[in-house]
């Protein structure tokens, strides 16, 4: 049985969004009594970098949440050619 998470790829960059800090997972983290000691205050967001294929034109791009846990958005996306 394989593991659910291809732990040998480096983590992607998180950003704090209420400092604005900007890093790899590990802290800064603070507390919540009785829930969890990493918590971030604020909330974080999780910057992907998606390569694309530069043979192809890109028709559209779509975002999907299919989790009821999880609040996802698209704060912004940039394209280079």
């Amino acid at each position: 049985m394989g593991l659910p998470f291809d732990w040998e790829s480096p983590a992607p960059l998180r950003v704090h969004l209420k400092t604005g800090w900007m890093g790899f997972p590990g802290g800064p983290y603070t507390s919540i009594k009785g829930y969890s000691d990493r918590v971030i205050d604020g909330g974080a967001a999780t910057v992907l970098d998606l390569p694309l294929n530069p043979n192809k034109e890109l028709k559209y791009l779509r975002v999907s949440a299919i989790a009821n846990e999880v609040v996802v958005g698209l704060l912004s996306a940039t394209l280079l050619r």
